[in-house]
C-alpha cells in the first residue's frame, strides 16, 4: 500500500526479577527499561524498525502531537486507572480514525475492548440492514470504571507479579489476554500507519 508502519513502545517500568517467565522475561533482562528490550525483540525477530520511550505514555503524547491528526492503533496493557487516562485523553483530543485496544485482567477474568468513538453508540452508526457498525466506543465509555484507580494497599510495595503469585490469581491470563490482543490487531481490516 506504500504506507510505512511506525510502532512505539511506551513503558515507564524496568524489568524485575518477577516478570522473568510471567511476561516472557528472561534473568538477562532484569534491570533493563521494558520497552527497549520489547522494541528489541521485535525489531530483530520481525525485521521492524520500532522504537522505545521509557517514560510515561502521557510524555510520549506530548511530544507527538503530530500524530493526533494521522490514522493509528495504541494497544494498551495497563494495570492502573491512571495509565488509563493518560492513554484516554490522548485518544479523546485525537481524530476519531485512532483505535484503542485495551487489554486487562483481573484476579479470574480479563477484558480486550476495542474502540474509536468518543461516545455511546447512536443510530446513525449502524449501517442500515447489516450488523455493521461504523465505530464502537472507546474502552473509556465501554467501562469507565477502568480509569479509576484502585485504592494503595501497604502491600502493594509488592512487585505486582509478586501480589498476583500470593493472591492465587491465576497465572494464565496474560499469556490469554496477549494471544486474544494479537488475534484481533490481526483480524483489523485496515492496519494503521502508527502502532503505539
Amino acid at each position: 500500500t506504500g504506507r510505512r508502519l511506525e510502532v512505539t513502545f511506551v513503558d515507564p517500568d524496568t524489568v524485575a526479577e518477577e516478570n522473568v517467565g510471567r511476561q516472557n522475561f528472561c534473568s538477562a533482562d532484569v534491570g533493563r527499561a521494558k520497552a527497549e528490550v520489547i522494541s528489541e525483540r521485535y525489531n530483530r525477530a520481525y525485521g521492524w524498525d520500532s522504537t522505545a520511550h521509557t517514560g510515561r505514555f502521557g510524555d510520549w503524547a506530548r511530544a507527538c502531537v503530530r500524530y493526533r491528526h494521522q490514522t493509528g492503533l495504541i494497544v494498551g496493557s495497563v494495570d492502573t486507572g491512571s495509565a488509563r487516562r493518560e492513554i484516554a485523553e490522548w485518544v479523546n483530543g485525537s481524530y476519531e480514525q485512532w483505535l484503542w485496544l485495551d487489554t486487562g485482567n483481573h484476579r479470574l477474568s480479563g477484558q480486550v475492548l476495542l474502540g474509536n468513538l468518543r461516545r455511546k453508540l447512536e443510530p446513525q452508526d449502524r449501517v442500515e440492514g447489516v450488523r455493521i457498525v461504523k465505530g464502537l466506543p472507546l474502552p473509556s465509555i465501554q467501562h469507565p470504571e477502568l480509569l479509576e484507580d484502585e485504592p494503595v494497599r501497604a502491600d502493594q510495595v509488592l512487585g505486582r507479579a509478586t501480589r498476583l503469585r500470593r493472591d492465587g490469581w491465576s497465572m494464565s491470563l496474560e499469556g490469554g489476554s496477549a494471544r486474544v490482543l494479537g488475534r484481533a490487531i490481526a483480524a483489523l481490516p485496515i492496519l494503521p500507519r502508527s502502532l503505539v
